[in-house]
């Protein structure tokens, strides 16, 4: 083979070498942005998540503030009932000392 052959054997060589490389590269460049695409879209979820943990828990505090008002209304309640109880207990002692009054006269 004449010199001139072999060298342009030798550049048709390195030209596939040099395609097969960039080809590579291209390759990676895509595998590197899916990858950061996955990772924007694993960071987005995870925003996602934390907004949805802030709102249970802004709920829950909102249900531990209703239950508490409804627990005050409950002791409201029941302080109200055993002062009506005692009303009660009071007047019927009343009348009880008016009959006892009336039958001693």
């Amino acid at each position: 083979m004449t010199e001139v052959r072999r060298q342009r054997s030798e550049d048709r060589g390195q030209k596939t070498e040099v395609r097969d490389q960039r080809s590579e590269v291209r390759g990676q460049k895509t595998e590197v942005r899916d990858q950061r695409s996955e990772v924007r879209r694993q960071k987005s979820e995870v925003r996602d998540q934390r907004s949805e943990v802030r709102r249970q828990k802004s709920e829950i505090r909102g249900q531990k503030s209703e239950d508490r008002g409804q627990r005050s209304e409950i002791r409201r309640q029941r302080s109200e009932d055993r002062g009506q109880k005692t009303e009660v207990r009071s007047q019927r002692s009343e009348v009880r000392g008016q009959k006892s009054e009336v039958r001693g006269q």
